[in-house]
């Protein structure tokens, strides 16, 4: 898979079959309840008053707030919040040919740029979510072939 491969994929999520849409509905509403689940445990805390206190936004079109807290940050530092957060309960998904937690990252993204997309409908964020999912999965594949453990 090339580059331009990877772009033209992800670019339109016209091909995206329904039922890896359900199963990335799935997926997102799992890792949230793992979000809401970790939220009172020391590394989410710590990963948030962390990002409060050192990523600062620039300006509110740059700020997101911290999953589960409210407090605005910068976009990567309520990503960081939330997926340290995520990853401390680690009773999220798992994908064994990537060995690891693709959803720790790709949903706390997510949350953290809905600000700055208004306007994208429910859908479009739940095609570019398995897009993602996706191409995080084969680059891990990809990752792990090449490398022992």
């Amino acid at each position: 898979m090339t580059f331009d491969n990877i772009a033209a994929f992800a670019l339109t999520g016209d091909n995206v079959p329904e039922s890896a849409l359900e199963m990335t509905a799935l997926l997102l509403i799992d890792t949230i309840g793992v979000a809401a689940g970790a939220a009172h445990m020391d590394a989410g805390r710590l990963a948030r008053e962390h990002a409060f206190s050192f990523h600062a936004a620039a300006s509110d079109k740059h700020a997101a707030p911290m999953m589960f807290d409210g407090r605005a940050v910068s976009i990567p530092g309520a990503a960081f919040a939330a997926a340290t957060q995520i990853d401390n309960l680690d009773a999220h998904d798992g994908y064994n040919p990537a060995k690891g937690h693709i959803g720790c990252a790709l949903v706390p993204a997510l949350f953290a740029f809905a600000k700055t997309r208004p306007e994208l409908t429910g859908r479009e964020a739940l095609t570019a979510l398995a897009i993602s999912y996706e191409i995080a999965a084969r680059a891990a594949i990809a990752l792990h072939a090449t490398v022992s453990d």
